[in-house]
């Protein structure tokens, strides 16, 4: 018989340095920044902030307004390639091209420094 590998099972959170990317996860929903809440601190290279809608508004042209109005007071670091994500349900909003819209914006404001997705859901996911 062949002995196993020994793993360290001690995982130790440490908190986000001043050098940590930092991923900006705007959220439709309560459990979805709830689920990414879990990930926060977990590294230290990279810091998860997600950000739920403001009063009921996740509609994803509303979440875009917000992003807007949170990136006038907040900046985006190029040095470390911080990132911006939608996380949106499909079947919520697939009318009136707003997905579309939202992933034209964030299309636009990529650069070749800082990313900006659309992570969408399958239809009744």
């Amino acid at each position: 018989m062949k002995p196993y590998l020994n793993r360290n099972n001690k995982y130790e959170r440490k908190a986000p340095t001043r050098e940590a990317k930092k991923v900006y996860i705007f959220c439709e929903g309560d459990r979805e920044v709830s689920y990414f809440n879990y990930f926060t601190g977990i590294s230290s290279n990279i810091d998860i902030i997600p950000i739920g809608n403001e009063d009921g508004k996740s509609d994803p042209l509303k979440l875009k307004e917000q992003a807007g109005i949170f990136f006038q007071k907040n900046s985006l670091s190029a040095d470390y390639r911080d990132e911006v994500w939608f996380v949106i349900d499909t079947d919520r909003w697939n009318e009136n091209n707003k997905i579309t819209q939202l992933k034209d914006f964030c299309t636009q404001k990529k650069t070749d420094k800082n990313s900006w997705e659309v992570s969408q859901s399958n239809p009744l996911f």
